[in-house]
Parts: C-alpha cells; sequence; structure tokens
C-alpha cells in the first residue's frame, strides 16, 4: 500500500510538472507573458547585490541570475539584447545591458551586467524585465530551436505594446503569434525594417588568406600550385547574400595540396554569416561550400545559427552575442558551384547571381503565416552592362531552404515586373532558372524552370515586362532527381505604346533531375533576342508558397 502511494504521489507530481510546461504555451507557442519576470505574479524579480552610488556606466551585481516563469521554467535572463526596467520611484528608469557576465547565473554574486545609467542603483534594488517578457520568450525559443512566441492580452495589460514589439531583437527561426484582440490577428516575422542593401566586404589580403603548414590527418587537400582569385560575401539573417569584395590573388602560387586559410571578415551592419568565393578569375569564380548537399557541416568553419537558409559561416556579430569564425579549405573550387554574386550585372552575359541582402531587420506584422525567408523585394539595382543580341543577364536570385521544394504538390508563385531599354523593337525573353551545390554548369543554374517568350514585337524603346509563374513540384527525391512543372503568363508594353505582347510560357513541359532535395537558388533572367538592351532591372519581385 505504502509502494502504491509513493507510485500515486510520483504520478501527480509529474502530472502537475506537465501542466505548468503546457501552461508556459498559448495554443504550442511560448507566452510571452509567463516571462514577464518582476512584473507579474509567479516570475520573480533580479534582486540588485551591489552597483553603484554615482550615475554613468557601470557595472550591476545581482544575487543570481535566475528567475523563472509563471510556469515554473527556470531562465536566465539577462542578455545584451533584452531591455531591463531596474529601481523604482524618481530612480525608476529602463536600460539595455551592453555586457553580461553570467556563465553560472545559479551560483550566488556571480551574474552582471554592465550599462549606462542615469541613476545610482545599489543593493535591494529590483532589476525586471523591460519589455514584459517579450525578448525574454524570443530568446528562449531560439536557444531551444526557434518557433513561435505568443502574445495575448495579458501582455498588452502589462505594458506590451507594438512599438516594444517592432523595436525586439529578431530571429529568423522565431515567429510571432498575436492573439491581442482574442484570437490569432497578426503574424509577426523578421523583414528588412529599411531597403538599403548590404555593401560588400572589404577585399581579402595576405593577412587573411592565408595556409598553414600541413594537410589535416586524413583529408584530402586539393589545391594546386596556382594563384587563385578570392573573395568574400556577406549573409544577412533571411539567408540573403551580399555582392562578392573586390578580388584578391595571392603574389605568388599557393602551396599545392595544402588547405587555404580564410579569416573572419569585418562585422557589418545586418549580416550574421559570410561565404568565400574562389577560381580563375574574378567573375568565374565559385563558392567553396560549407556544408555537404544534405545540409551536415563540412567541418570549413562553424556555421552561423542566426540563419539556417543559406549555409555560412560565423560571422562576430554583438547583436545576438555571434562570435566569427575563421574557415578553412581542403579542397579546390568548383564549377558546378554557385558564381561570384555581384551587386548588379555590370560585364554582359554573365549569369552571376545577384541577390538584396539588407542592414536592419525588425518584426513586421503580416496577414499569412511567415515562411522563414525572405519573398518579397523592392527595387533591384539597374544592371549597367549593355547586353548584344541573345546575351544574358541575371536579373535577381532568391535563396530557398534545405528541401523547401521536395514536396510532391508544393507550389510556389513568382511574380515580378522588370524594365529594359533596348535599341530597337525586338522580342525578349523572361527565364526563371534553380541553381544549387554542384548542380551548376559552369556556374550557370543548371535547370530552366520557364521561360517566357513575347509573341509579339514591342513598338518602342522602353520595355515593361510583367510575368507570373506558378512552380508545381512533381517529383522529389534524395538525389537530384526532382521534377517541377510551370504555369506562366506575362504581358510586354513599349511604354504607353501599342501593342501590348503576351509573354507565352509555351510548352508545359516537365523539368526534371532537379536537386530539390538541398538549398535551392532561383534566378530571374533577361535575354534579348535580336537586338541590344540596357538599364535592365527588377522593379519588383515575390515568391509565394501556395501549397
Amino acid at each position: 500500500m505504502k509502494k502504491l502511494s509513493l507510485l500515486l504521489v510520483g504520478v501527480l507530481l509529474f502530472a502537475v510538472s506537465a501542466f505548468s510546461q503546457i501552461n508556459s504555451v498559448v495554443l504550442g507557442a511560448a507566452d510571452a507573458s509567463a516571462f514577464a519576470y518582476g512584473e507579474t505574479a509567479g516570475a520573480p524579480a533580479l534582486q540588485v547585490l551591489t552597483g553603484s552610488n554615482n550615475s554613468g556606466t557601470y557595472t550591476v551585481t545581482v544575487v543570481n541570475g535566475t528567475t523563472s516563469t509563471t510556469a515554473g521554467q527556470i531562465i536566465a535572463p539577462l542578455s545584451v539584447n533584452a531591455p531591463v526596467f531596474i529601481g523604482s520611484g524618481t530612480s525608476f528608469e529602463s536600460v539595455t545591458p551592453t555586457a553580461v557576465s553570467c556563465t553560472t547565473p545559479t551560483v550566488y554574486n556571480t551574474c552582471s551586467f554592465t550599462a549606462a545609467f542615469t541613476y545610482a542603483h545599489n543593493t535591494g534594488d529590483q532589476v525586471r524585465s523591460g519589455t514584459y517578457g517579450l525578448q525574454e520568450a524570443i530568446n528562449w525559443v531560439q536557444a531551444n530551436g526557434g518557433d513561435t512566441v505568443a502574445l495575448n492580452g495579458k501582455w498588452a495589460a502589462l505594458g506590451g505594446t507594438n512599438a516594444i514589439l517592432s523595436s525586439a531583437t529578431p530571429y529568423a527561426g522565431v515567429t510571432i503569434e498575436d492573439y491581442r484582440n482574442g484570437s490569432s490577428q497578426n503574424w509577426w516575422s523578421v523583414q528588412p525594417s529599411t531597403i538599403t542593401l548590404m555593401s560588400a566586404p572589404t577585399t581579402l589580403s595576405s593577412t587573411t588568406v592565408t595556409q598553414p603548414a600541413s594537410c589535416p590527418t586524413g583529408a584530402s587537400c586539393t589545391w594546386t600550385a596556382a594563384q587563385p582569385y578570392f573573395c568574400v560575401a556577406y549573409v544577412d539573417i533571411l539567408g540573403q547574400v551580399s555582392a562578392c569584395s573586390a578580388s584578391y590573388a595571392p603574389s605568388s602560387n599557393l602551396t599545392a595540396s595544402l588547405p587555404v586559410n580564410i579569416a573572419a571578415p569585418a562585422a557589418s551592419a545586418g549580416a550574421v554569416g559570410y561565404v568565400v568565393f574562389a577560381g580563375a578569375s574574378y567573375n568565374a569564380s565559385f563558392m567553396l561550400p560549407v556544408v555537404s548537399t544534405a545540409g551536415v557541416a563540412n567541418g570549413a568553419c562553424t556555421l552561423t545559427t542566426l540563419e539556417t537558409v543559406f549555409p555560412a559561416c560565423a560571422l562576430t556579430n554583438s547583436t545576438y552575442g555571434q562570435v566569427g569564425s575563421s574557415a578553412s579549405f581542403n579542397a579546390v573550387y568548383s564549377n558546378t558551384n554557385m558564381q561570384t554574386p555581384f551587386a548588379a550585372q555590370s560585364t554582359s552575359n554573365l549569369t552571376n547571381p545577384v541577390y538584396q541582402a539588407h542592414t536592419s531587420f525588425a518584426y513586421q506584422p503580416s496577414g499569412v503565416v511567415p515562411v522563414g525567408f525572405e519573398t518579397v523585394f523592392p527595387l533591384w539595382p539597374a544592371n549597367t552592362a549593355t547586353e548584344s543580341a541573345s546575351d544574358v543577364q541575371t536579373l535577381g536570385t532568391v535563396n530557398l531552404p534545405l528541401g523547401y521544394l521536395n514536396t510532391i504538390g508544393r507550389r510556389i508563385r513568382i511574380k515580378g515586373k522588370a524594365v529594359a531599354t533596348v535599341t530597337t523593337a525586338s522580342t525578349a525573353v523572361i527565364s526563371i532558372l534553380d541553381g544549387w551545390q554542384g548542380g551548376y554548369t559552369t556556374g550557370a543554374p543548371a535547370k530552366t524552370l520557364c521561360t517566357l517568350t513575347s509573341v509579339g514585337t514591342p513598338t518602342g524603346t522602353t520595355v515593361n515586362f510583367a510575368f507570373d509563374a506558378v512552380i508545381t513540384v512533381q517529383a522529389v527525391g534524395t538525389t537530384a532527381v526532382g521534377a517541377t512543372l510551370c504555369d506562366a503568363y506575362g504581358v510586354d508594353q513599349a511604354g504607353t505604346a501599342l501593342p501590348i505582347s503576351v509573354l507565352d510560357n509555351g510548352s508545359a513541359t516537365t523539368v526534371s533531375s532537379i536537386g530539390l532535395f538541398t538549398y535551392d537558388q532561383l534566378f530571374v533572367q533577361f535575354q534579348n533576342t535580336a537586338t541590344a538592351s540596357s538599364a535592365v532591372r527588377l522593379i519588383d519581385l515575390s515568391v509565394e508558397t501556395i501549397q
């Protein structure tokens, strides 16, 4: 009987614990108000142990660095991205820590933070969440693999506002679902907060491109005695890529059969990662992979965890406390990988990618469920190259996450508008292509998913092209066996002159042998079949997931 009683007690304790964990979420999302330590019952404030009797920049030590959510989860809330309220009465203020030292948060007198204070704060003052639990919930969800944070009426009653939400430090892997009006009204996801594009990193040099004394044991180092060109590009939090830096080539041949080491570039606004390119020329340099096609790290560097759309080496980012990683590549470049990214095409007849990587991000409201990568793009820079007849230009490139298209029936819609100046009336072609690691042909994306060709000839020299393509996945696999079908249409018009021509997709033929199982890059390209063209640019592009 005694054993049965103990068993029942154990079951009840487990049930209470499980119920507490459930109470920390709202329909599967972490409840922000449950993380509002010091602001709501059941989530105690931190207590100041030592501080300063004067205002200014100083360090505050707390009794210990842990508190709990209202559900009983133990958290260490202090972070350089989480504002705090401190003090009371006339000395009450909100500050954001500039440094946190809290490696043993449960140990007495070992947790502290530094900030610029307007007032003196010392023993007995309380430290509370400055975002009513929002940033703490975001940080906790990110640290546990990413998911959703929920906002409800309780968070609003505590003092939560849209201004706090928009100012929160965003993570690409954390979506916010808004229940403040009693039901889910909005999703908030990471989006660019300005349209400013990221600049290229500083050019590599003899101090940032080096070789070690030996090839790692068991590795195969395939670099040859040559002077390849190197460049490096930033990756933003949504996995889009900056233009590559200017090229650097060693002044003498590399030592054959040794790795090449690349130092991480300097931190840059919006950047969380970087990728490296190498080749026999700048325009024909190719990405040096940091993962396998299955997304498994190959040991070249420590990968950033702040974005997962495009595998990249970690870059120092003080906002997130991420420390940069150098990279070491054993294998020489391969032309089956992506070419050097450009800010815009400046040389004729090249298929290099053209991305939009941004410098600042914030949580932005959306009426649809976010998909975790950038889907709406404003004006692209105009290509500066003048293209001869039949030359090809890449207008824009979009990265998709690992295996995003590798589902039967997955359907995406690519819609946009482009403009161009042509020397005389002629037939234009808009194409949508797919590239993937190991799936490029001499650096060009290997598969054309859609081809829209003018039926008719515009009568002017300034031409607008509107296109709408729906791509449906027909076959999937763990190698390059995927297949898609494109249903597309469009129009082109020479200014306000008539006639308006149809952009016809031609035959509805299934495209096979596509690497849908890995990280895909979608390209929008333009070709003018008969005469020269210039100032071609995308003025709008969106990628919508239909199913």
